[in-house]
C-alpha cells in the first residue's frame, strides 16, 4: 500500500496540517478541542477511521480552539470517561488487570473519540529543525546514493509500533514510524530491510539480556528505543545508560539513533498511586552524553513536551497512558527522516 506523502510533510514549514488528531471535551455546555496552530482555514474534519466527514459549518474557530456548534451527534470525551469512571466494560476490566487506576486506558476504544482535522495556518517556526544532526554519515551517504539500507529497530512497545492503526488492523492503516520510513524510502527507489524484535513492556535491562538473540549485527542503522518503562519503574539513570552503552558496544562502529522517549500521561497512575511519569526525562542528558560521529539522539522527550504545552495528552495518544497515536507516530517518522536526509 502506498502512503499518502502528506503524512510525512513537514507541516510546520508548509503551513498545511493533514489529519491532526484532536478530542472534543465539554467546556461548560460546549464541546471544545485544541489544534497545534491557529487555524487559517479548515479543509476537512473526519472521524477516526475516515468513514464520516463533518460539515465545516458545524465548527467555529478562534486561534487554535475549535468549538462544535452542530446539531448532530459527534464523538466527544466526558470527564468520567477520561478518568476511567465510565467507559467500555472490556477496557475498564483491562485497567484493573494491568493495575491502571487512572486515567482511562484503552487500545481499542479511546481512539474512536479522536477527530482528524486538515487545515492551513501561517507557519512561523520549523519545529523539526531540532532533529538535524551531523552524525550518521555512513547511512546518510547510502540514502543519498539510493543504495539499499538495512535498519534494526529495538526497544519497547513504542518501538514495536503500538498503537498505530496499521498494527491495530483498522482504518486508516497508518504504519508505525518505522513503517512510514520504510515506505518513504522505497517510494524513492531505495530498498529497505527492517528487523524489529521489540517487545511490549520491556526495559533496557531486558534489551541487553536478550540482545544477542534479537539483534543482528552489521546492519546500516540501529534505532534503539527504551526509556518509557525504565522511567516508570524508577530505574536509576546510571543503570539505564549502562544497559544502553552495552548495546552500543555490541553494535560496534555502526550508525545508531538513540530515541529519547516520549512522555507518559502526567495523570497516569497505577492502583498503588504510583505515577507513570518518573525518570523518563532525566535519561535525556545521559543519552546525549553518548553522542559521537556514529551516534545521535532523537530527542522526542523535549519535542513531545513542547506539543503537550498546546495539546492535551489524549489528542496525541493511542492508549491515553504511554503510546503514540497515528499523528504522533507520523511526527516521530518526520523527526527521524530529518536526521537521516541531508
Amino acid at each position: 500500500m502506498e502512503i499518502n506523502q502528506k503524512y510525512l510533510e513537514n507541516f510546520s514549514v508548509s503551513g498545511n496540517l493533514f489529519r491532526e488528531s484532536f478530542v472534543l471535551r465539554k467546556d461548560d455546555n460546549d464541546l471544545v478541542g485544541k489544534t497545534l496552530y491557529k487555524i487559517k482555514r479548515i479543509i476537512s474534519i473526519e472521524n477516526f477511521d475516515l468513514s464520516k466527514s463533518y460539515p465545516i459549518s458545524d465548527f467555529i474557530i478562534f486561534d487554535n480552539t475549535i468549538r462544535y456548534i452542530g446539531k448532530d451527534s459527534v464523538p466527544f470525551l466526558t470527564e468520567d470517561e477520561y478518568w476511567g469512571k465510565d467507559g467500555d466494560p472490556f477496557d475498564l476490566a483491562e485497567m484493573k488487570k494491568f493495575h491502571v487506576k487512572c486515567p482511562y486506558y484503552s487500545e481499542t476504544y479511546l481512539f474512536k473519540k479522536q477527530l482528524l482535522i486538515t487545515y492551513t495556518f501561517d507557519p512561523f517556526e520549523d519545529i523539526f529543525k531540532m532533529f538535524e544532526t551531523n552524525s550518521l554519515k555512513a547511512v546518510k551517504e547510502k540514502i543519498k546514493n539510493k543504495e539499499d539500507i538495512s535498519i534494526v529497530v529495538y526497544g519497547d512497545s513504542i518501538a514495536a509500533g503500538m498503537t498505530s492503526s496499521e498494527l491495530m488492523n483498522r482504518e486508516p492503516f497508518v504504519p508505525p514510524f518505522f513503517g512510514l520510513i520504510k515506505k518513504h524510502f522505497e517510494e524513492q527507489g531505495i530498498n529497505v530491510e527492517i528487523t524489529n524484535n521489540s517487545v511490549i513492556g520491556m526495559d533496557a535491562a531486558w534489551g541487553i539480556n536478550n540482545f544477542d538473540k534479537n539483534v543482528p549485527l552489521n546492519k546500516d542503522l540501529y534505532i534503539i528505543c527504551f526509556g518509557m518503562n525504565d522511567g516508570t519503574g524508577g530505574i536509576l539513570e546510571e543503570v539505564f545508560i549502562n544497559n544502553i552503552q552495552q548495546m552500543i558496544n555490541k553494535i560496534g562502529q555502526r550508525d545508531v539513533i538513540l530515541i529519547s522517549t516520549i512522555m507518559p500521561n502526567p495523570d497516569a497512575m497505577n492502583d498503588s498511586n504510583v505515577r507513570f511519569v518518573n525518570k523518563q526525562e532525566s535519561y535525556l542528558s545521559y543519552l546525549k552524553g553518548l553522542e559521537n560521529e556514529h551516534i545521535a539522539v532523537c530527542d522526542l522527550t523535549t519535542f513531545h513536551k513542547e506539543l503537550l504545552k498546546i495539546k492535551p495528552y489524549v489528542d496525541l495518544s493511542g492508549n491515553n497512558i504511554n503510546h503514540p497515536n497515528d499523528f504522533l507516530g507520523r511526527c516521530i517518522a518526520i523527526a527521524l527522516l530529518r536526521m537521516l536526509e541531508e
